[in-house]
């Protein structure tokens, strides 16, 4: 099923936040960056603990990164996409997240050279939805998807981790080999 963003998601821009705001700020909710890391903590969150979970995206910096939001939060130029309610039961927003992700990508990669991410230029993104043989979005699908993903995600983890460890230990072999040939 062919779907736009604004089909699904309600829209909140966000806003832009000061380091001065975040320095000045003594709350406990955390106040993200676009790379989606914490950069301060504040007394305001930038949507209603009731359209939880989110997904956000990075309006600048690391734009075309989606986030899954699932506390409070405010977000210095992050934009929030809100899932309309008659989509609720029927969307994984983990699966939402990396098919929208590879379509703002893109976006930010094509010959218009954008490289901000204004409301309406992601509200007409078109994106396709798994359907199940009752012609209704298929969740199921989009449960095993999302599952596989991860085990593919931690997998590549465990694997790089060993790589980096052997290339360490290689690295220090050909430093110990021109150690022993240097003073031999």
């Amino acid at each position: 099923m062919k779907l736009k963003i604004s089909d699904i998601f309600i829209i909140n821009q966000g806003h832009q936040i000061t380091d001065e705001e975040i320095y000045n700020g003594n709350g406990n909710i955390p106040i993200f960056t676009s790379s989606n890391k914490i950069k301060g903590f504040g007394n305001f969150s930038i949507i209603d603990e009731s359209l939880l979970p989110c997904l956000t995206y990075q309006t600048k910096g690391y734009s075309g990164v989606i986030s899954l939001q699932e506390k409070p939060f405010d977000a210095n130029n992050t934009a929030v996409l809100i899932l309309k309610d008659e989509y609720k039961n029927m969307v994984n927003l983990k699966y939402l997240a990396l098919i929208i992700q590879t379509k703002l990508n893109e976006i930010l990669t094509s010959e218009s050279g954008v490289s901000y991410l204004n409301k309406d230029l992601v509200l007409n993104v078109e994106f396709e939805l798994p359907i199940n043989s009752e012609k209704n979005i298929d969740i199921e699908f989009q449960n095993k998807f999302v599952s596989k993903y991860e085990k593919i995600k931690k997998y590549k983890k465990i694997i790089t981790e060993k790589i980096n460890s052997i290339e360490n230990i290689i690295k220090s072999e050909i430093t110990i080999d021109k150690f022993i040939i240097k003073n031999m």
